[in-house]
């Protein structure tokens, strides 16, 4: 029901490239699904009897999973978070196919975009794979890429560590805030600190 007209048409698309009678299937029940007001798993059951009751949470799953994959597609481009996951997943399966010179190019595509866009955590898990890409590669360049790399590796984790700080002392005013309100004299003013 959170899925807009365009995402659900998307899906379907998207669904229909699988041509088995599983996916016959989950199409099958995402259309159920998407009729009903409200969600009765009963109805649908009674309703299509290709349903095994045994095989329905499987089913549910696999559908929820489908939905998912074709969310990411669709939004890919729209979220950067996505779109950097997507790089590094892409990198990692180079690094599987032991591609490590494609590999490094992805990630520093990668590391670019992470950083236009100050996404510390992201930046970490980069180079955390460049440094196992390294170890994989020979080249001339590989003692200046490991400085760098290390360099880099413990600016971020500095950075994330303060974020970090930041982040925990936000939230803990947020949650004293709401419990108390405002720091009205000096009793509550010795609570904060």
């Amino acid at each position: 029901k959170s899925l807009s007209k365009s995402e659900k048409m998307f899906f379907k698309l998207y669904a229909n490239r699988l041509a088995n009678s599983d996916s016959k299937k989950f199409i099958r029940l995402f259309e159920m699904m998407e009729m009903q007001k409200e969600y009765n798993e009963e109805k649908i059951l009674k309703k299509e009897k290709t349903f095994n009751k045994k095989q329905f949470s499987n089913l549910k799953t696999l559908l929820y999973r489908q939905v998912l994959k074709s969310l990411i597609i669709i939004n890919a481009d729209k979220t950067i978070d996505i779109r950097i996951t997507q790089m590094i997943g892409q990198a990692r399966l180079l690094y599987y196919k032991c591609l490590y010179q494609q590999c490094i190019k992805m990630l520093e595509h990668a590391r670019k975009l992470a950083e236009e866009n100050d996404r510390q955590v992201l930046l970490l898990e980069i180079i955390e794979l460049k440094k196992t890409v390294i170890a994989h590669t020979v080249s001339t360049r590989n003692e200046k890429r490991i400085n760098d790399t290390v360099h880099n590796a413990n600016k971020i984790i500095n950075r994330l560590a303060n974020i970090n700080k930041f982040s925990n002392l936000s939230i803990q005013l947020s949650a004293f805030y709401r419990k108390i309100g405002f720091v009205r004299n000096e009793k509550d003013y010795k609570k904060v600190q």
